[in-house]
């Protein structure tokens, strides 16, 4: 008996020059780089799952602006490098993303305009009030990549030990309890002073309205200078540092943040 294989997403390309309508395009960097980039078109038809509903949802700051050789100018999803090692676990995670969306939408436990679902907790959702953080096509492409590969991994390995997570268009991730944002993680791909000057607004400014204050946690690939910690520790900010193995972040001392 044959199994029917269900197509959870589709990376096509146009077979000449450029065309909207088919959903992935690689795209020339900065430095001739090649990138795959992809629209976000994943509906397959399907009602509630499009473009605009998925590109909300999608977990990683890769979002950029395309300009495409009639001068038009797009927000898409850049997945990776062409000539990166690992341009295999990005594009792993994309599709993880699509079929995460799908299953969400599906079983409709998205309720458009906030952050909760049909268990009561907080999760992940397509829609928002607000512009989602926007990136211009440029060196940063190259970071921008792995952004979403960070935070997938993290929030794998947070609910692989029973924690529930979540995000929204503001927030990288959260882990949540009985509605209540208990950490709230905001993720970099390097340490540069602009990095950690946003993510220290980002974490103060996403966190100060929840009653109690969240745990706050900057998440960081190495170990920051010892000017930075001292300042991220008076501000009540704790580091969680990461490195890559075979192309995968590892965090290795999350098990010594207490929540």
């Amino acid at each position: 008996e044959n199994n029917m294989v269900n197509i959870t997403a589709e990376i096509n390309m146009p077979q000449k020059e450029y065309d909207r309508r088919i959903a992935a395009v690689f795209a020339k960097g900065p430095k001739n780089e090649i990138f795959l980039v992809h629209t976000g078109k994943v509906g397959g038809g399907r009602q509630g799952i499009g473009k605009k509903t998925f590109r909300a949802f999608y977990q990683g700051d890769q979002l950029i602006n395309l300009v495409w050789p009639d001068g038009l100018e797009t927000l898409d999803i850049c997945i990776g490098n062409l000539n990166d090692n690992s341009l295999k676990f990005q594009i792993a995670h994309f599709v993880k993303e699509v079929d995460r969306f799908k299953k969400f939408a599906v079983d409709d436990e998205i309720i458009h305009g906030g952050i909760t679902s049909t268990n009561d907790e907080p999760t992940f959702t397509p829609e928002f009030t607000g512009k989602r953080k926007n990136y211009v096509l440029n060196g940063t492409v190259e970071s921008i990549s792995y952004h979403g590969q960070v935070v997938g991994a993290l929030r794998s390995e947070l609910e692989c030990n029973g924690f529930n997570t979540a995000n929204d268009g503001y927030r990288d991730l959260f882990v949540t309890k009985d509605k209540k944002m208990l950490v709230l993680f905001e993720v970099k791909t390097d340490l540069t002073s602009s990095s950690i000057y946003a993510s220290i607004g980002q974490l103060m400014y996403h966190s100060i309205m929840q009653e109690p204050l969240p745990k706050r946690v900057l998440v960081v690939p190495g170990r920051p200078s010892t000017q930075t910690k001292t300042v991220l520790k008076k501000l009540g900010i704790e580091i969680l540092e990461y490195s890559w193995q075979d192309d995968i972040p590892i965090f290795n001392d999350l098990n010594k943040l207490k929540f």
